[in-house]
């Protein structure tokens, strides 16, 4: 017994439960867990996706020796440099697209034919950097302790602007798509999808910005606030745009939404939410890909999760490599406003579904007319310049990311959070340049932007 009656055993386990709870021992199991779950989604590669969705893009070879290394320090590198605490928006969406596009990209490609890193190494090599560079850029440009200590109100004066806003969006909808809503089956999606395709630019912003920008921010306020009727609003909006659009991701959207807010609450995920969300991806893309033919859950759960939401977006990877590899670069020129800076190649201007990338790339990999509609890494870095255009890419995102954190800071964080998910979601299914101007990117900017000045902070929104 110590002479401040303390036992060594308490002081053991005082110092065991410190250990425990150190950035140290968190980032260590961060990094185990992501281990983890990369070796998840390479076993669901082999077991499920090449034996049953290989025409969709998931041929598998055994990886070499150079090939495990490389995903070791592929894994390594950006898992001790990512952000663990979110409480800055480019916390959420750096580990959503680590998690949905960065370990599927690697994992998939690594393993697509034999010796891919000959093939891919480059594009792959400068992926690694420039996510490291969006991660560590993100932090070392945070916001000031100036800014830090500076707080500003969503109030009530945005709180009716953004209810109105997606009131009018939806009626908009309502009135334009009153003959074509239709809540449909699993099998009748794509369909539906067609009838739902907008015909006008204003129908298809207000699509977009009502279903990414309105509904969640009209949701988000709801659920923070207790209000009854901006809830009933933002759940009828994504109702309403899935009986259009047929979008799976707007039944997503909500019950991801709802089950964040609980880990929020605090100053952003704490350290172990990570680990325990990486490590609970990790074990649900094991049991299904186990189970997909022996329990229809699971094999639902392989199909529209697995295959769709995971690792589809890391095949994109190599499919666009092959195909602009062998088409020549767009120097995007495909993005509307950039396409006076350079012209694509000639066998791309006179493809004719040209400059839909998505379905260049299924007619070249699939043989289909479908759209294979991929993420920032591969749409706007891959097709535009090859691994150049990854680090253009990964530039663009960083400056972004760092302005919503700047812009943002001092507001209510369960508010930025919550409605930088859909954008952070959109990103690993589109273009970087088509979230900025069509899903909320530049709009998030402004809007807290104007809502610093002192008049615009109307108190009020804490009840309703």
């Amino acid at each position: 017994m110590l002479e401040n009656g303390c036992s060594t055993t308490s002081i053991s386990g005082l110092g065991l439960r410190h250990g425990i709870r150190s950035p140290k021992f968190a980032r260590a199991a961060f990094l185990i867990c992501s281990f983890f779950y990369a070796l998840s989604l390479h076993y669901a590669h082999k077991i499920y996706l090449h034996p049953t969705q290989e025409f969709w893009g998931f041929p598998y070879s055994p990886l070499g020796p150079g090939e495990w290394i490389y995903l070791v320090a592929a894994v390594s590198v950006v898992a001790l440099v990512l952000p663990l605490n979110f409480a800055r928006p480019s916390g959420l969406i750096i580990f959503v697209l680590f998690l949905a596009v960065y370990l599927p990209s690697i994992t998939i490609t690594l393993a697509t034919k034999p010796m891919a890193l000959s093939v891919y190494g480059d594009e792959l090599t400068a992926f690694v950097f420039g996510f490291v560079c969006v991660a560590l850029s993100t932090r070392a440009l945070a916001p000031s302790r100036r800014l830090l200590s500076q707080t500003f109100k969503v109030g009530l004066f945005a709180h009716r602007f953004l209810f109105i806003c997606c009131l009018i969006f939806f009626i908009f909808i309502l009135y334009s798509f009153q003959d074509v809503i239709s809540f449909v089956g699993l099998d009748d999606i794509y369909l539906q999808r067609q009838a739902g395709r907008s015909q006008n630019p204003a129908q298809a912003y207000a699509q977009t910005y009502l279903s990414y920008v309105f509904a969640p921010a009209v949701f988000a306020l709801g659920i923070i606030f207790n209000k009854m009727r901006y809830r009933l609003l933002g759940l009828a909006s994504f109702a309403l745009m899935f009986g259009v659009t047929a979008e799976r991701t707007l039944v997503l959207l909500p019950l991801v939404m709802a089950l964040m807010y609980p880990l929020i609450l605090s100053k952003g995920f704490t350290q172990w939410n990570v680990c325990w969300i990486t490590l609970a991806l990790a074990f649900l893309v094991l049991l299904a890909a186990f189970f997909a033919e022996s329990s229809q859950i699971f094999d639902l759960v392989s199909l529209y999760f697995v295959m769709r939401v995971l690792a589809t977006p890391g095949a994109f990877f190599w499919q666009y490599s092959d195909t602009f590899s062998k088409y020549g670069y767009t120097y995007w020129d495909h993005v509307k406003g950039l396409d006076s800076l350079a012209d694509a190649p000639s066998v791309l201007l006179n493809h004719p579904q040209w400059p839909q990338l998505g379905y260049i790339v299924a007619d070249n990999i699939l043989g289909l007319e479908s759209n294979s509609n991929a993420n920032l890494f591969a749409a706007d870095g891959i097709a535009s310049a090859g691994s150049g255009g990854i680090l253009v890419v990964c530039f663009v995102l960083s400056i972004w990311l760092i302005a919503l954190d700047r812009i943002s800071k001092g507001f209510d964080h369960r508010f930025v959070l919550l409605v930088s998910f859909p954008m952070a979601f959109i990103l690993t299914n589109g273009s970087v340049f088509s979230m900025l101007l069509s899903f909320g990117g530049l709009f998030w900017i402004a809007f807290f932007y104007f809502n610093r000045f002192p008049r615009n902070q109307i108190s009020g929104g804490s009840s309703s």
